[in-house]
C-alpha cells in the first residue's frame, strides 16, 4: 500500500511540476513580451539553478507524503479496519 501510494504521489507530483513549470515559463514569456522587451531588459529563461532546485520539490513532496502515510498505517490495526468496514 505504501509503495503504491509512493508511486501515485510521485506521478501526481511530477505532473503538477511539469504543469507548473509550463505555466511559469508561459507567464514569464508573456511578462517578458509585455513589459521587459520594449525596454530592452534581458532575462534568461533557462537558468539551470532554479530549474534544478525546482526539480527537487516533487521528490520531497512525494517522500514526505509517503512517510506520513507509512507512520499512520504502522499505527493502525488491520483487524479493526476490516471490522469497521463490515459494520
Amino acid at each position: 500500500l505504501v509503495g503504491q501510494l509512493l508511486v501515485e504521489s510521485g506521478v501526481v507530483a511530477l505532473v503538477a511540476w511539469v504543469l507548473g513549470l509550463a505555466l511559469g515559463f508561459g507567464c514569464l514569456h508573456l511578462y517578458d513580451r509585455a513589459f521587459l522587451e520594449p525596454k530592452a531588459i534581458e532575462i534568461r529563461f533557462f537558468d539551470p539553478y532554479p530549474i534544478a532546485l525546482a526539480s527537487l520539490l516533487p521528490l520531497v513532496s512525494a517522500a514526505a507524503s509517503a512517510i506520513v502515510l507509512a507512520l499512520r498505517l504502522s499505527r493502525m490495526d488491520p483487524v479493526s479496519v476490516i471490522q469497521r468496514r463490515n459494520a
